[in-house]
């Protein structure tokens, strides 16, 4: 898959349609699961593959519904207006502290880090000027993304991926990643209004 994908980025349409096609990531996946299961098929029994299988689809489907409710969530705050509430609030209140908590909340409350981001940044995207912020509009985008990084947890599809290459539990993710996400983003977002303050740009 990743072959597949890498190579539809650098052919160009026109003259390869067809690795276009096959580089398509949903396709590629499904292909690189194929390939698995062909090769499975080979050096084990049937039995076994099935075993391996069903607890493969056990263990990815509670992920998957997780994250996939958190998604829909996240559609639904896009679909609330929400930006206009944050952009009326931050009015009358700092700019970058309100920025970087409602990037974190909505980060929090339906896991994805893009649709965090990008959420908050249409709301303040009005805002987005030296003249009406008082300082360079980087900073203001060095604000969202460090919103972006507390809180991961179990509505993360990342935080998944992390626990389970690293062979951690659930219990052991929650207390390590978590935290140090937190850590990240609020050092970073403290720094970012620092600077902000030192070395404004306007």
């Amino acid at each position: 898959p990743v072959l597949l994908i890498a190579g539809a980025g650098m052919v160009p349409s026109t003259s390869a349609p067809w690795l276009k096609a096959l580089g398509d990531r949903n396709l590629a996946l499904i292909l690189g699961a194929v390939a698995g299961l062909v090769m499975m098929a080979r050096w084990t029994s049937r039995q076994e593959m099935e075993d391996a299988v069903r607890e493969s689809l056990i263990g990815a489907g509670s992920i998957l519904m997780i994250v996939g409710a958190g998604g829909a969530f996240g559609a639904v705050l896009q679909q609330t207006n929400i930006g206009q509430v944050i952009e009326r609030l931050s009015v009358a209140t700092a700019v970058l502290p309100v920025a970087f908590l409602m990037t974190a909340i909505i980060r929090t409350a339906q896991g994805s880090a893009t649709v965090a981001m990008i959420t908050t940044a249409g709301a303040f995207s009005g805002l987005a000027t030296s003249a009406q912020l008082g300082f360079h509009p980087v900073y203001l985008a060095l604000a969202i993304g460090c919103g972006s990084k507390p809180v991961t947890w179990l509505n993360d599809s990342a935080f998944w991926v992390m626990t389970r290459m690293s062979g951690m539990t659930e219990k052991e993710g929650l207390r390590t990643l978590t935290p140090q996400m937190l850590i990240m983003g609020v050092v970073g977002v403290c720094v970012t209004m620092l600077l902000a303050w030192l070395f404004p740009m306007r």
